[in-house]
């Protein structure tokens, strides 16, 4: 914003400066009394929302009474993150058992409008042997295991607010169960 004053005496160019408030966050501008981000730490979650400093005009000789003036600080959506992860699973597990659950860190937790987070799997190094649920982020078993066949599962798991999405790699180790030997006529 922008406070702006009016000298009297002809002439005289008022200058613009806090008298009182936060001036190590907002700045104003001597000349033409617009007010700044000094940087950038104001944070909607913080629960700092509401900042008050106080503004004052000078021509040199005589200051002004302070004006008030009152920052309210709006939420905007910022990105969620998802860390990668690896988690086991034994080869034997039976389909729609639980491999593990995932979940994004979403800076936005308190805004319903923001914070709803959804999963999916964009990639995997061999497809449709997992499955993970949109909402929850709970990874199951899709297709029967085999760890002779393939130890080791690489999945791309994506998580979106709706705007913003970010990925990890969720990398499953089978556990070798042992198995009874087959006998061969």
């Amino acid at each position: 914003g922008i406070v702006s004053a009016v000298d009297k005496n002809a002439g005289d160019i008022p200058e613009y400066y806090i008298s009182s408030g936060d001036s190590s966050i907002f700045a104003v501008d001597a000349s033409t009394g617009k007010i700044t981000l000094k940087k950038e730490v104001l944070d909607y979650e913080s629960k700092d929302t509401t900042y008050t400093i106080y503004i004052c005009a000078t021509d040199g000789q005589l200051n002004s009474d302070p004006v008030k003036v009152t920052i309210h600080v709006k939420d905007v959506n910022e990105k969620p993150s998802l860390s990668d992860t690896t988690l086991t699973v034994a080869e034997d597990a039976a389909i729609s058992d639980t491999v593990g659950t995932l979940e994004a860190f979403d800076p936005d937790s308190l805004n319903v409008n923001f914070s709803t987070i959804t999963y999916k799997i964009i990639s995997a190094s061999v497809s449709n042997y997992f499955k993970i649920d949109s909402k929850t982020g709970v990874i199951t078993v899709a297709k029967s295991l085999d760890y002779e066949k393939n130890p080791t599962y690489v999945l791309t798991v994506q998580a979106s607010d709706g705007t913003y999405a970010d990925t990890a790699t969720v990398t499953i180790q089978l556990l070798e169960v042992n198995e009874a030997p087959i006998a061969e006529e």
